[in-house]
This record gives C-alpha cells, sequence and structure tokens, in this order.
C-alpha cells in the first residue's frame, strides 16, 4: 500500500515513475480518466497533484479490479473516483483478456503487439526451453466487456481533461476508439 501524502509529494517508489513536474502548470483538471488503471497507483499520484479533480479508472481485469476498489477505499478517494470495470477499445463489445498473476502490469487485451511483454511471455510458453521473464504466469483468458473513449463519453456526457492510458500495446485501440473525445 502506498500511505496518503499531501499533494505534490509522490510516495518514493511511484516518484521514480512519475514525473509530476509537467502537471504543475496546468490548472484543476475537473475530470481525469486513468485507462487501464491496475490497482490505482496513477490515480493516487494524480489525486495528489489535483487535490479537487473526480476520476473515472477503468480496469477490465477481475483480479486488478477488486484491488483498485479496495485501495481507492484504504486511500480515502472512493468518493473522488468511479471505477469501471471495461476494457476501453476501439469497438463495442467483448474481448479476451489474458491475466497474469505474477506481474498483473503484463496483463493486456493486445497480446500480439511485437515485442510487448505479454507476447514475449505468450511465444516462451510456446517454445519450450524458453524461459519465462521474471517468472511471469499466465493465469487465465478472461472475456471482457469493452467500449469505446467516445461511445463512453458520449453516453455519459463526459469530456475529460486528461487521459493517462496504459494498455500494455492497446494504445492505438484506445485512441482510435477516442478521436471525438480527442
Amino acid at each position: 500500500m502506498i500511505d496518503q501524502k499531501p499533494p505534490f509529494e509522490l510516495h518514493p517508489l511511484l516518484s521514480r515513475y512519475f514525473d509530476e513536474t509537467p502537471f504543475l502548470s496546468l490548472s484543476e483538471p475537473s475530470l481525469i480518466f486513468d485507462v487501464g488503471a491496475n490497482i490505482g497507483q496513477s490515480v493516487n499520484a494524480f489525486s495528489r497533484i489535483f487535490p479537487n479533480s473526480q476520476f473515472i479508472c477503468f480496469e477490465p481485469s477481475p483480479f486488478c479490479y477488486d484491488d483498485l476498489n479496495s485501495n481507492l477505499l484504504d486511500w480515502s478517494l472512493s468518493s473522488r473516483v468511479k471505477t469501471e470495470q471495461l476494457a476501453i477499445s476501439n469497438y463495442i463489445g467483448e474481448a479476451q483478456f489474458l491475466n497474469f498473476l505474477d506481474n498483473t502490469t503484463l496483463s493486456t487485451l493486445n497480446p500480439t503487439s511485437l515485442n510487448s511483454p505479454a507476447e514475449v511471455l505468450l511465444q516462451s510458453k510456446l517454445h519450450s526451453g524458453v524461459t519465462l521473464r521474471n517468472n511471469d504466469v499466465l493465469t487465465s483468458n478472461t472475456i471482457v466487456n469493452t467500449t469505446t473513449l467516445d461511445h463512453y463519453c458520449s453516453l455519459h456526457g463526459y469530456k475529460p481533461y486528461i487521459i493517462k492510458i496504459d494498455v500494455q500495446g492497446a494504445e492505438l485501440s484506445v485512441l482510435e476508439g477516442g478521436m471525438s473525445t480527442l
């Protein structure tokens, strides 16, 4: 767990991945989307930089979604963050989602993007003698609901000011489904 701290002070583990400097000059955005929220690391960081903003987190993985909601409670962010167990893509429907138990940050809708961590792991499972990177284990294929940024925003009347996207090789699909929103 990451301890809640005052705005603009990040937990030391987060600070090496998240540079808040570009955001300090922005006016307070009313709405921020976190696409590929995992367990809430980014929304926790953004909430410190923007203490009055509202957030919507999209996380399709059933493994991460429960942890995300638990962390939001622990961090006292539940009143500012709405969570959606959806994958954001370039179509509305369902998709196969690959879940990795030992490293959930590699879970993805798009395991076939060239040299993606998920593709490397899948290929190592298919070819004997190849060692799994970081001992990651493919745990399950899950069918998840998908929507587009455009459809979701139109349906709910949202216009996000910041959209953070971290979806392990499926970023282009997210952008393609959000051309009107962007």
